[in-house]
């Protein structure tokens, strides 16, 4: 153990000598057996991506691991499949030809090169290489938005998140996701848009900073496919109805501003003003918000290409907008201006008193129980709160 000793005292050359140390003591052993952890695919990993690329989804996969490890689990989890053209970035020895290969695929992606069906593998030492470059960064971003699967290997942790901030720069319509079980998924996980952590023997770092946590892989199925559809179709909607509502309801003020004179008389009571947002159609919004299904769990995880109908923020463009604006207006001025024709025969008939607040409070009923309907005739799944809620709303209301 000369070498323990003398390595002591030694402050120049190190290695050396600690590398004297370990042939040391390295020698004369007798091999008693050997242990590991097995690391394999859970159960529905393939059936699961499979459905995510049916419905539209771009699948990457970073991993520390070498590349061949890397391909084969690709392979093994139904990623890739032998058919489709492999792009490989991994096998460049400097920095020019790296620069120089990336440019002849983006210049040469009509030949044949990211056709549909392609994927493409890279390594941390591409990428790193890569990401210095703007140019080349730029043309990446775009060769990668037209592969169907992305393999990266050999990576560091915060090589993940500088690929998923790549991603998320290159295109504004981008919506990131990261998946990961271990403490080296942190970081992708904290950058994408959306975080799931898997809670396995990887300890529990990964789920706790993520913003969801499952247990199993296969249950990212039922969390994008079908929960995710029913958030966004339910947030779409919500925010574009209370935008219709209050169009439907207050604009018959300003119609009756020029039968008022510009007198600043106000057709609604201030009690209704108060109560319209927060008692007269509140309650049926939450229930949409909560039990809102477009299309029932069974079918949607059947027909995963679903998914695609709500891909760039579809159910929420300008389009949409225009036309439930429009809708409100329609609803305001048939409201209102049926209610002013009709009132002089309804003061002859005197069953609701007479003047300015009997008008006020048959246009305001008028106007919660359309708005009401509304949302009922809107839903695709009809609940019993929601039918009681819109009901007892539309009775508050007169």
């Amino acid at each position: 153990m000369h070498f323990l000793h003398e390595s002591l005292f030694i402050f120049f050359y190190r290695i050396k000598y600690v590398r004297g140390v370990f042939q040391d003591m390295e020698k004369d052993l007798i091999l008693l057996g050997a242990t590991g952890v097995e690391d394999k695919l859970q159960d529905q990993v393939a059936e699961t991506l499979n459905k995510l690329q049916k419905a539209g989804i771009t699948t990457w996969m970073l991993t520390g691991d070498k590349k061949e490890t890397a391909i084969n689990m690709a392979h093994a989890s139904g990623m890739v499949k032998s058919t489709q053209k492999q792009i490989d970035l991994c096998e460049v020895l400097d920095k020019k030809s790296l620069f120089t290969l990336v440019k002849e695929i983006h210049e040469n992606h009509a030949n044949n090169w990211t056709h549909p069906g392609s994927y493409l593998i890279l390594d941390g030492k591409a990428i790193s290489a890569i990401l210095k470059s703007y140019d080349c960064r730029t043309r990446l971003s775009e060769i990668l938005n037209r592969c169907d699967s992305i393999i990266a290997c050999r990576l560091s942790p915060v090589q993940k998140s500088q690929l998923v901030t790549m991603v998320k720069d290159s295109d504004s319509l981008n919506i990131t996701c990261a998946v990961g079980d271990g403490g080296n998924d942190v970081s992708m996980i904290q950058e994408a848009h959306v975080g799931l952590g898997l809670i396995g023997r990887e300890g529990s770092a990964a789920s706790q900073s993520a913003d969801f946590a499952i247990t199993k892989f296969g249950h990212l199925q039922k969390l994008m496919l079908v929960h995710g559809h029913w958030f966004y179709t339910r947030h779409s909607f919500l925010v574009q109805y209370s935008f219709y509502k209050q169009v439907a309801c207050f604009l018959p003020q300003l119609y009756f501003a020029f039968y008022s004179n510009y007198s600043g008389s106000t057709l609604y009571d201030s009690w209704f003003l108060l109560m319209f947002n927060t008692l007269y159609t509140l309650v049926p919004a939450i229930i949409y918000g909560l039990c809102e299904q477009k299309y029932p769990s069974e079918y949607l995880l059947a027909h995963p290409e679903l998914y695609k109908n709500n891909r760039h923020n579809s159910l929420m463009g300008a389009s949409r907008f225009v036309r439930w604006f429009l809708l409100g207006v329609w609803h305001s001025v048939c409201i209102f201006f049926a209610w002013n024709y009709m009132w002089p025969i309804c003061e002859l008939l005197a069953p609701f008193g007479h003047g300015l607040p009997s008008l006020g409070v048959m246009v305001a009923g008028t106007a919660v129980t359309v708005v009401n309907l509304k949302i009922l005739l809107e839903a695709r799944y009809w609940s019993w709160p929601l039918i009681l809620t819109v009901f007892m709303s539309i009775c508050l209301s007169f």
